[in-house]
């Protein structure tokens, strides 16, 4: 009885592990172009900083 409880419990805390993981690798993508935008307008900054102070680069 004591090993069915076991077993169960590690089934349980398997699944929830698995759903933590799912979840994170759905909100990947949504960080990864967050990540991306934020280069562009860094890059875009960084352009008219040189455009405007070129002697301060």
């Amino acid at each position: 009885m004591v090993t069915i409880d076991r077993l169960l419990t590690v089934e349980r805390t398997t699944d929830q592990e698995r759903e933590r993981w799912l979840t994170q690798q759905d909100a990947v993508p949504t960080w990864r172009l967050r990540a991306e935008a934020v280069e562009v307008r860094l890059s875009r900054d960084r352009d008219d900083l040189d455009r405007f102070n070129p002697a301060e680069r």
